[in-house]
């Protein structure tokens, strides 16, 4: 089994579990751990709890710090010291990391070369952008702003460990489809629905669907089209084989299918203002065995007569409504408001 522990100073981990939450999903087995800030756990206990669920003979172990030579790492070296199945990282990035899941993810096992390849590529991953100042005019004026100019970088462009001569910023590259998901899926080889749609790959997301569908389908399609292929007398001998409890069970099944059929009917239309002409239908056809034809013009009048109560209910409701009302309005005669007035 591999593990993963990335532990550095302050809340450095936590940011990352974010990050590699959001393309990795929760598929590796990974442990963050924040160290030296006012709610963060005790280092040494926090690292004995770790290297004490370590299996040293099944398990492997991948550790990534911070800060080569810092306390952190000093600390998990001399609990990692002797372990052959356990690989620490000192001056961990993202890229790094990533790569490193996606060996996992694939069921490959580390070693130590492996490992060094992981760290150069990584290193690979830091560039320099270049900016390049410029100026843009408007449509509208001829007014001048400063703008900046993304340039390509070549391949050959030196890591930052070999361009001591500069004091310009450096920045590790993202390239924009890392936001919509197409990085993620080449570095995790065993996505699920779940992270297609975390990653927004509406793409990948669609033809998994489908794909899914096509397949479930296509190995139903397999069972006549094999029946067809050898013939009635292969077929009649292939269900013979079948033991006879299972055939008595599929045929009870298939005479509940209407019951349930009828069930599932009934719980999206059932209502109990109306269940009084559920059960009277069922009276008419199950023990006076009116024909289907009588028993729906008998509906069709029953929903007739129901319609014409309902409209002379609303007639009087409005009718009611209305006189209601208009008893709080005096009236324009002056003797009729004199009246009210002397009995109010």
């Amino acid at each position: 089994m591999k593990k993963f522990l990335i532990a550095a100073h302050g809340n450095l981990a936590l940011g990352i579990k974010s990050t590699l939450e959001l393309f990795l999903g929760d598929a590796l087995d990974f442990t963050y751990l924040t160290a030296y800030t006012d709610d963060a756990p005790n280092l040494e206990e926090a690292l004995e709890n770790f290297f004490s669920s370590i299996d040293e003979q099944t398990d492997q172990t991948v550790i990534f710090t911070d800060l080569y030579g810092g306390s952190v790492n000093q600390k998990i070296a001399l609990k990692a010291s002797g372990k052959a199945n356990v690989f620490v990282i000192a001056g961990m990035n993202l890229p790094l990391i990533m790569e490193t899941a996606s060996l996992a993810l694939s069921g490959e096992d580390y070693d130590n070369d492996k490992i060094a390849k992981l760290i150069t590529g990584a290193r690979q991953e830091l560039k320099q952008v270049e900016l390049v100042a410029g100026t843009l005019q408007t449509d509208n004026a001829e007014t001048e702003q400063e703008m900046t100019e993304t340039v390509t970088l070549e391949a050959s462009t030196p890591a930052l460990t070999e361009r001591p001569e500069t004091n310009k910023h450096m920045t590790m590259r993202v390239d924009e489809r890392l936001i919509h998901g197409q990085v993620a899926m080449v570095w995790s080889k065993a996505l699920k629905l779940d992270d297609y749609a975390k990653a927004g790959n509406a793409k990948a997301y669609t033809r998994l669907h489908f794909g899914i569908w096509g397949l479930n389908w296509g190995i139903y399609s397999l069972i006549p089209f094999f029946a067809i292929l050898f013939g009635a007398k292969a077929t009649e001998s292939a269900l013979k084989l079948i033991p006879e409890v299972i055939m008595h069970g599929l045929s009870v099944a298939g005479n509940l299918l209407p019951a349930v059929g009828m069930a599932m009917l009934l719980k999206m239309l059932w209502d109990n203002k109306i269940a009084a002409y559920f059960f009277l239908g069922f009276i008419v056809i199950a023990y006076l065995k009116v024909p289907l034809i009588a028993v729906s013009a008998l509906a069709i009048i029953i929903a007739v007569i129901v319609a014409q109560n309902d409209m002379t209910l609303k007639t009087l409701k409005d009718k009611i409504g209305h006189g209601v009302k208009s008893l709080g309005q005096k009236s324009t005669d002056p003797k009729q408001q004199e009246v009210d007035d002397f009995y109010a």
